[in-house]
């Protein structure tokens, strides 16, 4: 996503699709970014090149640990437990 005003407050669900694959990412830092804590998401910006970003994001795919990490953060946004969330929601009448 780039740091254009109109992706403000947009779900980067791109994002988790990657880390459910298993990759690690390199980005530029937006504040919708950096909302997310995923392990092996590494952010260029305030003083970090994005050399230096996707410089982590390698290292970070080298260490299965941080790459499972992410993958359990991600599946807490899965297309399916979205759609569970709105039907629950829908159900109360909130």
């Amino acid at each position: 996503m780039s740091s254009d005003p109109a992706n403000d407050g947009r779900s980067p669900m791109k994002l988790y699709e990657y880390v459910a694959a298993g990759l690690s990412i390199a980005a530029t830092s937006t504040v919708e970014l950096r909302r997310h804590s995923l392990a092996t998401l590494c952010l260029s910006g305030k003083g970090t090149p994005f050399a230096t970003a996707v410089s982590q994001a390698f290292d970070c795919a080298r260490d299965l640990s941080l790459l499972n990490a992410a993958r359990a953060a991600a599946s807490n946004e899965d297309w399916a437990i979205k759609a569970d969330t709105l039907l629950e929601l829908v159900g109360r009448g909130d």
